[in-house]
């Protein structure tokens, strides 16, 4: 079953307001004029984050809202190769066999986002290492104003990381 499979309604019963207010902030488009805006969902394991996560992926004025959309389940070995192949495979990237070089699947996933309004989501992310999210977040800056990347974590440290400033 693929990561972005339909979420069960059963499971996010009660969390109606919870979805719409995640709804909300990925809708809203900031004053600040800031190309791109992380949105983290904390909280501890079996909590319903990644449920959160992919109900409101799957909202339909979400999809009608973003030009492109991934998702990525991170996990806990922090792989910047292995993250940017996976968000190039979620995009429709073709011929990626050929690219087995960090910095040319880099500068192509650069040239999918760019001029671009989208959301990604990174699932279950345990690393906050600032140094080795740096190369990415330099990526996911290309795109247009109103971009979004939602990360679900159980650790507040990631969420501030990844939420603090290129």
């Amino acid at each position: 079953i693929p990561s972005t499979s339909l979420v069960d309604d059963s499971d996010i019963f009660g969390r109606q307001n919870d979805i719409e207010d995640l709804i909300d902030r990925l809708l809203s488009e900031e004053a600040s004029g800031k190309k791109l805006t992380v949105v983290p969902i904390v909280g501890m394991g079996g909590l319903g984050k990644t449920t959160l996560a992919k109900a409101v992926y799957n909202d339909e004025r979400v999809q009608k809202h973003f030009g492109l959309k991934a998702w990525f389940c991170v996990s806990e070995a922090y792989d910047a190769f292995r993250i940017t192949k996976g968000l190039l495979q979620e995009i429709g990237s073709t011929d990626l066999k050929v690219d087995d070089n960090l910095n040319q699947l880099q500068v192509k996933l650069k040239e999918s986002l760019k001029g671009k309004k989208f959301l990604i989501v990174l699932d279950d992310v345990w690393n906050d290492n600032y140094n080795e999210w740096d190369d990415l977040r330099n990526v996911f800056v290309q795109g247009d104003i109103g971009s979004k990347i939602i990360v679900t974590t159980r650790k507040a440290s990631v969420a501030l990381m990844m939420g603090s400033e290129a």
